[in-house]
């Protein structure tokens, strides 16, 4: 399978955690919205696994914020 990064920007794991934590729910909870299991939710905060687009796809749709797991930068708020 084809990762949607050949390598991903350093802090990622970190800020997809506090993304999954501002949602308010569990590394089950949130690697369920992308069907993965909690360890591969928990392998992509450590950074020893990238996900796949499809991956951030859904966990776009639920409200995390890919301009800031990806750059790191948060969207301007109206």
């Amino acid at each position: 399978m084809i990762s949607a990064l050949n390598h991903i920007t350093p802090g990622f794991g970190d800020r997809l955690r506090e993304e999954r934590e501002r949602l308010s729910m569990s590394q089950a909870e949130f690697g369920a919205l992308a069907d993965v299991a909690r360890l591969t939710q928990s392998q992509y905060e450590s950074e020893f696994r990238v996900p796949n687009l499809r991956y951030l796809a859904a966990i776009a749709r639920a409200g995390a914020s890919l301009q800031y797991l990806l750059f790191g930068k948060r969207e301007a708020t109206a």
